[in-house]
């Protein structure tokens, strides 16, 4: 009778290590799945940020190139003001001229 006991609960206690391993094995599968996915993800978004950062900085290049553009634009800007200016003096000057003959 004693003995009929202790093999029907080493039979229990075997089916429930079998099935533990079985629910742990099974567990274990789905982290490693998710571990991989994390990691996929992870790469994506490095991947992402990596992106952001080169985009920015051709962003930044290319305003620093507009920037000098305008610089040398403002430059022929003022030069043709300046002549502008010594235009509409000459031109005065001419009227000036005219008026007195």
């Amino acid at each position: 009778m004693i003995l009929n006991t202790l093999i029907e609960c080493l039979l229990w206690l075997g089916a429930i290590y079998l099935i533990t391993n079985f629910l742990i094995q099974r567990d274990k599968i789905k982290l490693d799945a998710t571990i991989v996915e994390l990691k996929k993800e992870r790469k994506t978004r490095k991947n992402f940020y990596n992106d952001l950062v080169k985009s920015y900085d051709n962003h930044k290049e290319t305003i620093s190139e507009h920037r000098k553009t305008i610089e040398i634009y403002g430059e022929y800007v003022e030069k043709s003001n300046e002549i502008i200016e010594r235009l509409n003096d000459k031109i005065k000057q001419l009227e000036g001229e005219d008026s007195e003959r």
